[in-house]
Parts: C-alpha cells; structure tokens; sequence
C-alpha cells in the first residue's frame, strides 16, 4: 500500500490504478494519504513551507488563558511561621523536661534473686525398678550381661 501511494503522488499510475488506490485510503487510511502528500509538497518544493511557524505557535499560546496560582508568602509571613514553629519547639521541650522534674526520683531497687534448693532425692522403688529392667534400655546394647550394678540408698541430710 506504502508504494501505491508513493507511486500516486508521483503521479505515476493510470487512472484506473489511482482510483483504486483513492478508494482504498478513503476506507481506512485517509490520514496516511494526508501524511504522504505533506510529505511530497515538502519533498518537491522545501522553500514553499514555512519557516515562520513557531510565531503563530506563540501567539496562539499568548492567548491562552493563564492558570492562576496562589499568591506567594510575602517574608513577614515566612517569619511569622518559623518563629511559630521555634515557639511550639521550646514550648515542649520545656513541658517534657518540667514533667521530668516533677517526678519523685526512684532509684530502682535491687532484686533479691530466690535460691532453688537442689536435693537429689530419688525413691528407693525407681532404682530396683531400672535394676530390673536395665536390659531394655537403650544405652546398654550388648553391654548388659558384663555390667554389675551397684546400689547405694540416699538418705536425706535434712537441709
């Protein structure tokens, strides 16, 4: 299509040709017929477009209206503000540190830690009961039948 229209610009189809060509652009590409015909006229002639084109841009965009912004802080204004700000600053610093010294002043107290009392104190019935069932227990694999045990009964020292 690029090159039926290339070739109509030129003027180098008959007339059936441009005619087909016409109905073709007119059905969906009626704006590429107007890009490619700008682009001829400049092609064929660049001294006959102009040059002058960005004084209509401006004074079009001259005579657009302008957007109102909000008015500038003049400086007693901006002063105003940070001398304010200052102010609030100072203020609660001087809230914060009169409330620290209103406070009692306590002296965290030392913390008696409780002693755990550690008896060893095993029932006499728990020694005869893995006496008797030491064979099944699993560090002893095939360590039983040459290991003698002892047994040794506690008394309480009455702490």
């Amino acid at each position: 299509m690029k090159q039926d229209i290339s070739m109509l610009m030129d003027a180098e189809l008959d007339e059936q040709d441009a005619v087909r060509v016409i109905s073709r652009l007119k059905d969906d590409e009626g704006q590429n017929w107007l890009l490619y015909h700008m682009i001829g006229d400049a092609i064929r002639d660049p001294e006959g477009f102009r040059a002058d084109l960005h004084l209509d841009f401006s004074s079009a965009l001259a005579e657009e209206p302008t957007v109102l912004s909000p008015p500038r802080k003049s400086a007693v204004q901006k002063a105003r503000f940070y001398a304010l700000s200052a102010a609030a600053s100072f203020a609660a610093v001087s809230l914060v540190g009169w409330v620290a010294l209103q406070s009692p002043s306590t002296s965290p107290v030392p913390k008696q830690v409780a002693q755990a009392v550690h008896l060893n104190v095993m029932k006499s019935g728990l020694n005869e009961y893995l006496l008797a069932h030491q064979e099944f227990s699993p560090r002893s694999d095939m360590l039983s039948s040459n290991i003698r045990t002892v047994s040794d009964t506690y008394q309480d020292s009455g702490r």
